[in-house]
């Protein structure tokens, strides 16, 4: 998430000659275009949001509930 995060920051896939980051993720992760919108949605939310950052890379919770309680507002 957090290289995701970077790779956006210094945009590479505009470097890269990608239309956005969901192209790019998805190319170079070899996965559909609707998991690459996934995690590149969850990793923007995850910048802002540090705890639960932390709890995903430690595996304290999986990459679905991440996504689920970045979407809540206030409750992290």
């Amino acid at each position: 998430m957090q290289l995701i995060h970077l790779a956006d920051a210094m945009q590479l896939p505009n470097a890269d000659g990608c239309r956005s980051m969901r192209e790019w993720v998805a190319g170079r992760l070899d996965i559909s275009r609707e998991a690459a919108s996934s995690l590149t949605t969850t990793a923007k939310r995850l910048a802002d949001l540090p705890d639960l950052a932390q709890q995903l890379a430690e595996g304290r919770i999986t990459f679905d509930r991440a996504t689920a309680t970045s979407r809540i507002p206030g409750e992290h």
